[in-house]
């Protein structure tokens, strides 16, 4: 997928020598793994099929992508085996600067200042050429994303979770994510991700996992 390419491509080249690199680049295949292989998507999505609820997680394709949905918001429809379709959500968007999920989040978890600097704070130094402060909004970016495979509610307050827990059970659907206000000249199809809620999702199995403890004294 040439879009998650680029991404871990721009994280080992801007982070080279901090161990966050290999966390990303873990949580990065992770995520995609399973995602619906499409290389010209706005968004890329994920679902996690519950006992009582469809889970949706999805990553833009890239940064110019995520800053439209910020502004004009995601719009999500289910559609059923039949091709009828349901708005479940006509645009979803972050939670404004001053929403007080914002406060909490802040205060229990050190991972949401990376999504709140991405959403709202300009942290390019002034002075600093267009290059350098492209460059260091794109890692802002990709640090925000990696905040919101950390923990749900991050994501959910970045807008890039959905909840459904009124699918009928035992059904196929097809879920479609699209960002409102696109501009066709990005020529990017909406996102897709087919679901059978009979198959309860279940965590990767992790295999092989060794270790070396190196601080004998403790």
């Amino acid at each position: 997928m040439i879009t998650s390419t680029v991404v871990i491509a721009q994280l080992l080249t801007d982070m080279k020598g901090n161990r966050v690199v290999a966390v990303i680049f873990f949580f990065l295949v992770i995520f995609l793994n399973g995602i619906v292989n499409a290389q010209n998507n706005s968004v890329y999505i994920k679902s996690f099929v519950k006992q009582n609820e469809i889970l949706l997680r999805w990553a833009p394709a890239n940064k110019q992508v995520f800053d439209a949905a910020v502004k004009n918001g995601y719009k999500i429809i289910r559609s059923d085996e039949s091709g009828n379709k349901i708005v479940l959500n006509e645009a979803l968007k972050p939670y404004q600067k001053e929403d007080t999920v914002w406060l909490n989040l802040l205060r229990k978890n050190e991972n949401a200042v990376f999504a709140f600097n991405a959403l709202y704070q300009s942290s390019s130094k002034a002075g600093s050429s267009p290059k350098d402060k492209e460059k260091n909004e794109l890692m802002v970016y990709n640090l925000l994303l990696l905040s919101c495979n950390f923990d749900v509610e991050i994501a959910k307050a970045c807008g890039l979770f959905f909840r459904d827990a009124n699918f009928v059970k035992g059904s196929k659907c097809t879920y479609k994510i699209e960002v409102n206000g696109l501009p066709p000249t990005m020529k990017l199809a909406a996102g897709l991700v087919i679901v059978n809620s009979q198959e309860i999702s279940k965590n990767p199995e992790i295999k092989n996992l060794s270790g070396i403890f190196r601080n004998k004294s403790v």
